[in-house]
């Protein structure tokens, strides 16, 4: 469900915003799919506490779950119960802001507003560093996150606003065409690169 609406001040007619809601439909599946991975991630991480293991995992990811096996035992549980309680931790806020009836996803005179790791978050135009385009969405790359390396770890660097192709319903061109209204410079690129996988 989206909403585009132009905001009064009289006789005086403020820009249109672009107010955006999760899907409530493929919310909840993606927030699943994502448990279940953590799921699997603890039962792993359950396996990977006898000091015998030793897997012989086949395909893409053996390499992966090698390397976690090279691993001294106090550090592969440790690393394998953060990644599945991470995993938990972003996925039920997600699950929470679907059935909320707040937005989730704005463009408006303010800037782009969203969730940003674990909180919603407007980003201010001015401080907007990037708008970047792929085939998931969007993704809006704000200024430098001020915490701890932890915290850097965790959720990056800078302050990211995710546009997923898949938790809203809205076209990608809609929400460029509401940047636009308010930066061009982040969203004609974006234009163009669409024109170009359309051709």
């Amino acid at each position: 469900m989206s909403e585009i609406r132009a905001a009064s001040v009289g006789t005086h007619v403020l820009p249109p915003q672009l107010v955006l809601f999760f899907c409530r439909l493929r919310t909840p599946f993606v927030v699943i799919v994502v448990l279940l991975i953590a799921l699997v991630i603890a039962w792993i991480a359950w396996e990977a506490s006898d000091l015998a293991w030793s897997p012989s995992p086949k395909g893409e990811g053996a390499w992966l779950i090698l390397l976690i096996a090279a691993l001294p035992i106090w550090i592969r549980v440790p690393l394998l119960i953060g990644v599945a309680g991470e995993l938990v931790r972003l996925s039920l806020p997600r699950l929470a802001h679907a059935f909320d009836n707040r937005p989730d996803f704005v463009v408006g005179p303010d800037g782009i507003g969203g969730v940003d790791y674990m909180t919603f978050r407007v980003i201010p135009w001015t401080a907007i560093q990037d708008v970047e385009i792929n085939k998931h969405g969007l993704r809006i790359v704000g200024p430098d996150r001020k915490a701890n390396v932890v915290t850097h770890l965790l959720a990056g660097k800078r302050h990211v606003i995710i546009y997923s192709r898949f938790l809203f319903k809205t076209p990608v061109t809609d929400v460029l065409l509401a940047i636009r209204h308010y930066r061009p410079d982040l969203a004609n690129d974006n234009f163009a690169w669409l024109r170009k996988q359309a051709g």
